[in-house]
């Protein structure tokens, strides 16, 4: 009796268990990826996510379906969803009941694929006059589309995306405290900016928690991930192309002598407004912009007057211009420099990044070091003999028939534009993508500053108890 009934049970159990095998290959079971999700709520396809038992119109989710299987951009990942009627048919018509759809995630695989990527990037600042706007944007791209979104207090959102973007500075070391706490050891974290290490030093965390490190830099450093520098030069490739008869006389073409633009007059580590002021009573020189007495076009903004046509009339007239950098870092030679060579064909007379960085990236030949001078005097003296000396005064000009200079607009640069996201997008859909951990403290970036400036221009900082001082030199005895 006993094993009558053991054994009804044994055939009641293995009926019920090829029944559920029945049912359970009745419909398709198939997983879906938050994006893809993303995507069918945004064409009213699917009703409901946790268990999907409907859709609208399972013939339009065809193409969407086969799209991220030509993609390769999922991977086959089951579940138990049921679907209706359309959407069975919808399957069957793919000649088979599973359709495989591949779940992929950049937290775990590198690199991106090589189109129709979707990647999800937070900008995290505390600064807000750079270009506001309504977020998320999505930016379109050769290979895909970023949507970048403006984090906000709330760091737990942050875990929603793939690439969390640093470029804005704060001082919260709470903050700091947490985003260490809350980071998801699987997501990328981006350092960007265009400032010296000096000017941005606040973008960064506190050295005390220097073990907050970055898996890309995206910055103007020849050693940054994706290397964005202000400007380059490009030799021609063949050089028999322009007879030294053609040659310009750039001599004849500038009457004035010198002149500086300036946008901010005060800087971190040093004063360079005293240093033209200084070198102002050796020679004449005409002060452009927020630090002097000379204004051309109407704009207040530094790029504005810089391709302002009548700025480029007037400027175009003096043989020399200042390109005094805020701070004097590796590589660290902006727009000011390369703009004097793209729009004014006069010779930079510059301070800023060490001089070997200068002669590797600068044309060759073009430029003046004013560092290499013991005093204002014997630059003065040099200034005024290379301007009188056509033959010298060209020679700096040579590179022109060598090769051409090029920029990176603000848009390559920034990341509150297209260009600049999909580099980053580009960037992660590098063959052979490996994570880095970069300390930005170390000597590749804060701790590699060298200052080409000594003497009275130098800023000392001074602190007296809790107060800290940046005291100019210039007046003092010393």
């Amino acid at each position: 009796m006993i094993l009558s009934k053991l054994y009804s049970v044994i055939l009641m159990v293995c009926f019920l268990f090829l029944v559920s095998l029945l049912v359970t290959n009745r419909y398709t079971e198939i997983s879906f990826d938050d994006r893809m999700k993303e995507d069918l709520r945004r064409l009213k396809m699917v009703k409901k996510f946790d268990k999907i038992e409907r859709t609208t119109d399972g013939d339009k989710v065809k193409p969407l379906i086969a799209n991220y299987q030509k993609s390769n951009l999922f991977r086959a990942a089951r579940r138990n969803v049921r679907w209706n009627k359309n959407g069975r048919n919808l399957l069957a018509k793919l000649s088979t009941n599973r359709v495989k759809i591949t779940a992929y995630s950049i937290r775990q695989h590198y690199p991106l694929p090589p189109e129709n990527a979707v990647l999800k990037v937070a900008w995290f600042s505390m600064r807000t006059f750079w270009k506001e706007r309504h977020y998320p944007v999505m930016f379109p791209c050769d290979t895909g589309k970023v949507i970048l979104s403006k984090a906000d207090q709330d760091i737990s959102k942050l875990r929603e995306v793939d690439v969390v973007l640093f470029a804005g500075g704060f001082e919260n070391e709470e903050l700091w405290r947490q985003l260490r706490e809350e980071r998801d050891p699987g997501q990328l974290w981006l350092f960007n900016t265009d400032e010296s290490p000096l000017t941005a030093k606040t973008h960064i965390p506190p050295y005390r928690y220097r073990d907050i490190t970055f898996n890309i830099t995206f910055t103007y450093r020849s050693n940054a991930d994706i290397k964005v520098p202000y400007g380059f030069f490009v030799r021609n490739e063949s050089l028999s192309s322009i007879p030294n008869g053609n040659q310009v006389n750039f001599h004849e073409r500038s009457p004035k002598l010198a002149a500086w633009m300036s946008s901010h007059c005060d800087t971190i580590a040093w004063n360079r407004t005293g240093f033209v002021w200084d070198l102002s009573r050796y020679i004449p020189i005409d002060k452009y912009g927020s630090c002097g007495n000379l204004t051309c076009g109407n704009s207040n903004k530094y790029w504005e007057r810089v391709v302002n046509n009548q700025c480029k009339r007037i400027l175009r007239k003096y043989k020399f211009h200042f390109a005094l950098e805020n701070s004097c870092c590796a590589e660290y030679i902006s727009e000011k420099f390369w703009n004097i060579l793209r729009h004014y064909d006069a010779i930079p007379v510059v301070i800023g990044a060490p001089k070997e960085d200068y002669e590797r990236i600068a044309p060759p030949n073009s430029f003046i070091y004013a560092a290499d001078f013991d005093s204002m005097e014997k630059l003065a003296e040099y200034l005024q003999t290379v301007a009188s000396d056509p033959e010298k005064f060209n020679s700096y000009f040579q590179w022109k028939y060598e090769g051409q200079v090029r920029g990176n607009h603000e848009k390559q640069r920034r990341i509150g534009y297209s260009a600049a996201n999909c580099r980053i997008l580009e960037y992660l859909q590098t063959p052979n993508l490996t994570q880095a951990r970069h300390d930005l403290h170390g000597p590749s970036w804060l701790g590699g500053v060298q200052n080409a400036v000594t003497g009275r221009y130098l800023k000392v900082t001074v602190t007296v108890g809790t107060t800290t001082f940046k005291i100019d030199l210039i007046g003092l005895t010393y």
